[in-house]
């Protein structure tokens, strides 16, 4: 094949991977888009269902996922599970009350937490963090938390 034939092959491959490519971002925008409908549409019979006196069907809630804890070595959690356990249970414990970072320190340290970290502070810090990303823990100012009370 002449070096002609090639470059002109190779720019025709190209540029329908192009197309292949913009087709396919289409596409994933468009199952999204039905995705989205299908919710809206069960939404909706799941209102007219309830309006009509029927029951709700289970379908348009979303599925529960089983998180299983991450296990360290020799099946024991991880170091940042047992902050973060320790620290929502000690703002539990506060009953709504808020608490800062060093009374979170001073209440773990008595309850014999033990903090392998140089800095206890980012340790509390950096656990509280997924707690206020799950809507167990509220973040009242820079350094003052208190956990949510449910009912």
């Amino acid at each position: 094949m002449s070096e002609e034939l090639v470059k002109n092959l190779e720019s025709r491959i190209g540029s329908l991977r192009k197309e292949l490519s913009g087709l396919l971002r289409d596409v994933k925008k468009i199952e999204s888009e039905i995705k989205r409908k299908k919710h809206a549409l069960a939404l909706c019979n799941a209102l007219l269902a309830y309006e009509q006196g029927r029951p709700i069907p289970t379908a348009i809630f979303p599925a529960q996922k089983a998180h299983a804890a991450p296990l360290g070595a020799g099946g024991a959690l991880p170091a940042r599970a047992r902050v973060g356990n320790a620290v929502l249970e000690t703002l539990k414990d506060a009953e709504g009350s808020p608490l800062t970072i060093k009374q979170i320190i001073e209440r773990l340290t008595e309850k014999g937490v033990p903090f392998r970290s140089k800095s206890p502070y980012r340790s509390v810090h950096m656990a509280l963090k997924p707690l206020v990303r799950r809507g167990l823990v509220e973040k009242l100012s820079r350094s003052e938390y208190r956990a949510v009370v449910s009912g």
